[in-house]
């Protein structure tokens, strides 16, 4: 079930960029074309795709354990947070708790591998210019 779950949502997050570039990239002039309309029947679909997909999504990763918990929570939440949402601002804000859910992710891949993007880019440094003792350098590399 994963699978589809993944597979729905991902459906659903194309189709609203998709939508997202209709509806707003391609309006340069003004004037409403049929562009507009297109984009509002790309945008509905992929909205609600993304709804649903994402809070399936959500509830299946809950279920399995998935760490960290907190993405798996908003994106459980992604259809009471939208509501709550739309309470006080516009529509393209009810994707908020999606975005997070997967900034959050982001910033957990980017801790793992930070020791080893920092072995890199220290050991790239030159102690020499700066004055200070090549001792130092090494310590912090470990």
């Amino acid at each position: 079930m994963g699978t589809w779950v993944w597979r729905v949502a991902l459906t659903g997050y194309v189709l609203a960029c998709a939508g997202v570039f209709l509806d707003y990239w391609t309006q340069w002039t003004g004037n409403y074309n049929v562009l507009f309309q297109v984009g509002w029947i790309v945008t509905v679909p992929g909205l609600l795709l993304t709804m649903v997909g994402s809070t399936v999504l959500g509830i299946t990763l809950l279920v399995r354990g998935s760490a960290p918990r907190l993405p798996a929570l908003l994106l459980a939440l992604a259809i009471p947070l939208a509501w709550l949402i739309l309470q006080a601002t516009s529509l393209g804000n009810a994707v908020l708790p999606v975005m997070f859910a997967f900034g959050i992710l982001g910033r957990r891949l980017e801790g793992i591998h930070a020791p080893l993007l920092t072995r890199l880019a220290c050991s790239r440094l030159t102690p020499e210019p700066l004055g200070a003792d090549p001792e130092i350098w090494t310590i912090q590399l470990k």
